[in-house]
């Protein structure tokens, strides 16, 4: 029987230099990579299928790698790297979509305060974030005004203008752009190729209407 391949999972960029469009983005992240000079609180804006959610992942990787390339990845091989990949403790995930509330919030300020287990720094990536409540905003804001130094924050976005400017002023700002056809094409290229066989790559993307799904 056939398997279902999830494409998108399957090969989701790892590090910088497998990112798909955003090469303004990826530059300014990748020399901060570089430079190990990160800041405490990302907000990353862009339509869906954009690339944010992935490049917070890869921000979490490179904050805390021990061994990476000249280019900034992550290296992959490190124990810090394994534990990402393996669901590390350290890296909170948190869809703002189906968690508005305050009660959310308020269980990653009771936890801010505690060292990381295995990484260098806790990540907590906030998806959606746009959707929280104007509680959670306030209890998030609190959390913000003074971070501990073992703690990122990384908030993903369709929509910062619906975010309060007290909490978007404590964050570096990066717009993701609409990844273009042609782009799409040759980061996916050899993907397609190898999982689904010689097919027109085109029709794919086509069909795909720009975006990649994050």
């Amino acid at each position: 029987m056939a398997k279902n391949i999830n494409i998108c999972n399957a090969e989701r960029p790892m590090n910088f230099d497998q990112m798909v469009g955003q090469k303004t983005v990826v530059e300014n992240l990748r020399q901060q990579a570089i430079r190990k000079e990160f800041f405490q609180c990302y907000i990353l804006e862009g339509q869906f299928g954009s690339g944010k959610t992935t490049m917070a992942r890869i921000i979490s990787r490179a904050i805390n790698c021990e061994h990476p390339d000249e280019h900034g990845n992550p290296c992959g091989c490190c124990e810090s790297c394994k534990a990402v990949s393996s669901g590390s403790s350290d890296i909170v995930e948190l869809d703002a979509a189906s968690n508005t509330g305050v009660d959310s919030i308020r269980a990653i300020k009771e936890s801010v305060d505690f060292l990381p287990s295995q990484l260098k720094k806790k990540v907590y990536i906030i998806d959606e974030v746009q959707k929280l409540s104007s509680s959670a905003f306030d209890a998030l804001l609190k959390v913000l005004e003074e971070p501990p130094e073992h703690v990122v924050f990384i908030m993903c976005t369709t929509e910062a203008k619906k975010i309060p400017v007290t909490v978007r002023s404590r964050a570096a700002c990066y717009q993701f752009g609409q990844i273009s056809e042609a782009e799409i094409a040759r980061g996916g290229a050899q993907v397609f190729q190898v999982l689904l066989g010689h097919i027109n790559i085109h029709i794919v993307v086509n069909r795909a209407q720009h975006p990649l799904v994050e």
